[in-house]
């Protein structure tokens, strides 16, 4: 064998054993309170802990440290702003032997990140700014030692935002798992950030809201590149829908630096599309949605079919939280020639009960997290025009009045009406539906009604039900004119000069079950 050769042999043989033995006997470990303060000092006071710090040789320079938790600044609750079960790096050789620390790449597993807001709007991500620490001669002005981050892999990160009321955290309001990611070119600066490059898999990605559905991702990624970031998805709502899309932000450095006022400017896109959305019993199809983002707020128009009409909304959400810490929304919603037939038969409790087609407008406002359909209020109108009601379920006390109305008739002590128009006016607050007025229109009476119907269903309405008079048409049927009928039987109690008879009312019980009592219960 070549002396030169054995001479290579037995200095990597050397290297590999000073590799396994000397991580024993250098106890990286014994600086880890100087690098716990040098962390608080850089975040504000915020409490680090770090668990073992261990180094090694082979098979290159590097470090492993486990358990790091960084918790709230002083004075916020206690919500750890992150939590990782361990951090692995590589180093390079050369630059280090030249008092250089040059991390190569940087393994991150498991990282918990809590975002935290309280009621007065302060966060547990509260940072010092970059000219905080330049004042006097504090050992975190500067360094002989540059680090610089080639490359960090991040694996099962998990995201979650929080609020905080009374200094007691909340259940997390938004939920994030399974987040992995492949970045390169790392310099958290905000001009660091145009330089960012990387992949981010969709696939196996939840996001959790409350009060909404799960949201699960099938496949798609995302691409960064030198501050662009785009990206394609399948989304899954289990049970509901699947949605394909893609998105865009042009320059995501500048979303994030952009100033308040700047509303006009789009700073990024998106556009989603689904066949079909299954919302026991009911279906919507041709769904569309163009979502643009600017910088302070998020658009995002959506139309789809709905059983022979069209339905839009029109959202508005704030991405900045308020003073409380919620995240606020708006949202105008607009309902088109929707055929009721159509829609009472795609529920068997419903079917058979109503025709007509309705249209609809409401301006809508709430807050994400919590109770968001109790949170819910609205303001706006309706009408139903040509159609009937029927299986309306009456006290026997109502049976003898409802047989003298020409366009309401019953079937044992079930009602049926026949009407022309219906409109009313629609509040929303408190999980419920309000209308203060609604009037029903039919050709030989009318209704005013008021009340409220509850997201569960439940009815609590009231009003008068007109009964129009009429010249009878021969024969003596009393029938045919309502009002000279019940005089009739009631006396003078119904005698009306003008020809019409109120009769009081109350409708409870629930949507698919509604019951009809005289008025005062």
């Amino acid at each position: 064998m070549p002396r030169a050769l054995k001479a290579i042999l037995i200095v990597v043989g050397v290297i590999i054993v000073i590799g396994l033995i000397v991580p024993f006997f250098i106890d990286v470990d014994r600086y880890r309170p100087q690098i716990i303060a040098q962390i608080e000092s850089k975040t504000g006071g915020h409490k680090v802990e770090i668990g073992h710090i261990g180094a090694r040789l082979i098979p290159t320079p590097g470090f492993s440290v486990e358990k790091v938790t960084v918790g709230p600044p002083p004075g916020f609750a206690p919500v750890n702003l992150l939590t990782v079960d361990s951090v692995k790096g590589s180093v390079a050789l050369l630059p280090l032997l030249h008092g250089t620390v040059e991390v190569s790449s940087v393994e991150i597993v498991n990282p918990h990140i809590t975002l935290a807001t309280d009621e007065h709007g302060h966060t547990n991500y509260e940072f010092p700014s970059e000219d905080s620490g330049k004042n006097g001669s504090g050992s975190s002005a500067s360094s002989s030692t540059e680090v610089a981050v080639d490359s960090v892999s991040v694996r099962d990160a998990e995201v979650a935002m929080v609020d905080v009321r009374g200094h007691n955290p909340q259940p997390p309001s938004v939920k994030v798992t399974g987040f992995s990611a492949e970045l390169s070119n790392i310099d958290l600066s905000p001009k660091g950030m145009a330089r960012l490059k990387g992949e981010i898999p969709l696939s196996g990605l939840k996001t959790e809201v409350t009060g909404a559905p799960s949201v699960s991702f099938r496949s798609g990624k995302v691409k960064i590149d030198s501050g662009d970031i785009s990206g394609d998805c399948e989304i899954e709502f289990p049970s509901v829908a699947t949605i394909k899309g893609s998105f865009s932000v042009l320059d995501f450095p500048q979303m994030l630096t952009a100033p308040t006022g700047a509303r006009s400017q789009v700073l990024g896109t998106g556009k989603f599309t689904s066949d079909k959305i299954h919302y026991a019993p009911y279906e919507l199809t041709n769904f569309t949605m163009d979502l643009k983002a600017y910088a302070d707020h998020i658009e995002a128009p959506i139309t789809v079919s709905l059983y022979g009409g069209t339905f839009s909304v029109n959202p508005r959400l704030d991405t900045a939280p308020s003073a409380s810490g919620a995240r606020h929304f708006t949202a105008a919603v607009q309902l088109s020639q929707l055929d009721l037939e159509k829609l009472a038969d795609a529920d068997p409790g419903t079917k058979g009960k109503l025709t007509g087609h309705a249209e609809a407008k409401l301006q809508l406002a709430g807050a994400l997290g919590g109770d968001l359909f109790g949170a819910l209020t609205g303001q706006g109108n309706f009408t139903l025009k040509d159609g009937k009601v029927s299986g309306i379920e009456a006290a026997k006390s109502m049976a003898p009045l409802t047989k003298l109305a020409p366009g309401l008739s019953s079937a044992g002590n079930l009602l049926e009406a026949n009407y022309t128009s219906v409109e009313g006016d629609i509040s929303i607050h408190g999980g419920r539906i309000y209308t203060t007025k609604t009037e029903a229109i039919t050709n030989r009476g009318k209704g005013d009604i008021h009340g409220s119907v509850g997201f569960d269903q439940t009815l609590d309405l009231s009003g008068t039900w007109t009964l129009a008079g009429g010249e009878s048409s021969g024969g003596g049927d009393q029938s045919a004119n309502p009002v000279k009928a019940v005089g009739g039987l009631f006396g003078k109690v119904a005698k009306h000069t003008v020809g019409e008879l109120p009769i009081p009312f109350m409708v409870k019980g629930t949507v698919k079950s509604p019951k009809v009592f005289p008025g005062g219960g």
